[in-house]
């Protein structure tokens, strides 16, 4: 009471009462006000009643009714806000317990189009120097294809396991990882960025644990916008997601996390790569240092796609085979030189082409760190045809958007037919 008491002089003072002055006829009144207004908001009738705040107050009775008023609104304040303190899960929770993870493990499942489902798995640790991207990073998908970057040796490896030849690129830098890395930014720029951001509580299938999904539109993975993340209630950590290109969630999603873990252990040099015998490794730091040496190497292609862009140099360089003009083969192709330069005039003895019928394919198109892969169909002088697998760089430089022919994966005609 003493603190009801001195509530309502503090509130009496702010109306210009001194509490002194009240009467006991209007103490009276005051108490009454107190009584009828809790027993309405008890019982619900207060609802219909005409707004308190748009009445006049003109007299002193009218005054201390306004302080009753005020003081009873705190008091139910508190106790609505008592009664929702903590929702069930909140995405700031789910930031908070993130930090300072030091791993994180994802599994599940990658779909791209005209290609079958590929199961993949993923480690990554936080940069040393950058907790917001990843230092080391490993990507396994299904049997055939391996990415992974070693902070330490500030290098990255893509390996790939063809039906004819095993390739592995090695590429100053780290330009593959998990980018943003998985921590409470993460999640803070999807819950900014996302729109049509909704929450639906309900318990996990598979483990029957209290769980809160989340659908919205967010940052684009190669095109595929709409997310579904997946939350434990106790836990706050996700523990599946999924990306799609259907709006309505149809069909196979792109990517579908199926495990998502945090601070698993990883073994010593897990981050090493270790090359499998018989494996063709290319270089790309060779051919990119002596750009940086000769800007003068390559040809000029404008401001095309990156898929023009490569065409345009296979075009150029399959003519000056044709041509047998060396000079610009060497141009367009800086690595064939002495030795090397030799040993491609030969094969070009044996196997002469004359026309370049048709690209058939191209594999890591704006891929970073690797070269393109394009697979070309040349007709020889006498008749035959043959493949050969072309690796294209293009660069922008000082003089423009530049591209090279780094060389070929495998043989320079794998198949003569």
């Amino acid at each position: 009471m003493d603190n009801d008491r001195k509530l309502s002089e503090e509130l009496l003072k702010a109306d210009g009462i001194i509490p002194d002055s009240v009467t006991e006829y209007e103490r009276a009144a005051f108490r009454k006000i107190l009584d009828e207004q809790s027993k309405s908001k008890r019982t619900g009738l207060g609802a219909s009643q005409p707004n308190i705040w748009r009445i006049i107050m003109k007299n002193r009775i009218s005054k201390f009714a306004t302080a009753a008023v005020v003081l009873i609104a705190v008091a139910l304040s508190i106790v609505l806000i008592d009664k929702s303190i903590t929702p069930a899960w909140a995405i700031e929770q789910t930031i908070e317990v993130l930090e300072g993870m030091k791993v994180v493990h994802l599994a599940g499942y990658a779909k791209y189009p005209d290609r079958p489902r590929e199961t993949f798995e993923i480690w990554a640790m936080p940069h040393s120097m950058d907790g917001s991207v990843s230092g080391n990073f490993k990507l396994v998908e299904g049997d055939n294809h391996i990415s992974l970057a070693n902070e330490r040796e500030n290098i990255t490896y893509v390996y790939t396991r063809h039906p004819k030849w095993d390739v592995l690129y090695i590429t100053e830098g780290l330009n593959r990882g998990c980018n943003p890395f998985l921590t409470g930014d993460l999640f803070r720029q999807l819950k900014e960025m996302g729109r049509n951001w909704k929450e639906r509580y309900g318990r996990d299938e598979e483990t029957g644990r209290d769980s809160v999904f989340v659908t919205f539109i967010g940052p684009p993975v190669n095109t595929a916008p709409y997310w579904k993340l997946q939350f434990d209630v106790e836990t706050k950590l996700p523990v599946r997601g999924s990306v799609w290109y259907s709006e309505g969630y149809e069909g196979v999603p792109h990517f579908e996390y199926t495990s998502i873990e945090y601070d698993r252990e990883i073994p010593e040099g897990f981050f090493d790569f270790d090359i499998p015998d018989g494996t063709q490794v290319v270089d790309c730091r060779m051919l990119r240092d002596l750009l940086d040496r000769d800007p003068n190497y390559g040809i000029l292609v404008g401001q095309v796609s990156t898929y023009d862009a490569c065409k345009k140099v296979i075009e150029k360089y399959w003519q000056a085979v044709i041509d047998r003009n060396w000079d610009d083969v060497k141009k367009i192709r800086p690595l064939a030189a002495g030795d090397s330069l030799e040993k491609l005039q030969l094969t070009y003895q044996v196997h002469e082409p004359s026309e370049l019928v048709s690209i058939q394919g191209v594999n890591h198109l704006d891929d970073p760190g690797t070269f393109v892969e394009a697979t070309c169909v040349v007709k020889m002088k006498d008749g035959t045809m043959g493949q050969s697998v072309l690796n294209v760089e293009i660069r922008q430089m000082p003089r423009g958007k530049v591209g090279v022919v780094a060389g070929t994966i495998g043989a320079e005609f794998d198949e003569i037919y």
